[in-house]
């Protein structure tokens, strides 16, 4: 299967929008664990993803903090 020139057309449209998506959900995640940061006084916190693209827990960009995982966080 090959797409025609105007089905290709719509697919460059729409992975443009994928990208404008993705740069602001990264945004966002950056603020957030910039707010994090700020929030909990401790520096360079982030959300770690997983090999397979999950979210898994927070730790320091240096790993000097050990990762806080997921189940720990949802843990009530």
């Amino acid at each position: 299967m090959k797409p025609n020139k105007e089905q290709l057309k719509l697919m460059k449209m729409y992975w443009k929008k994928l990208q404008e998506l993705e740069s602001d959900y990264y945004n966002k995640i950056t603020i957030l664990e910039l707010n994090l940061s700020n929030a909990t006084g401790l520096k360079d916190l982030e959300f770690f993803l997983s090999e397979n693209g999950y979210y898994c827990g927070i730790g320091n960009l240096d790993r000097t903090m050990n990762l806080i995982h997921d189940t720990e966080l949802e843990k009530r």
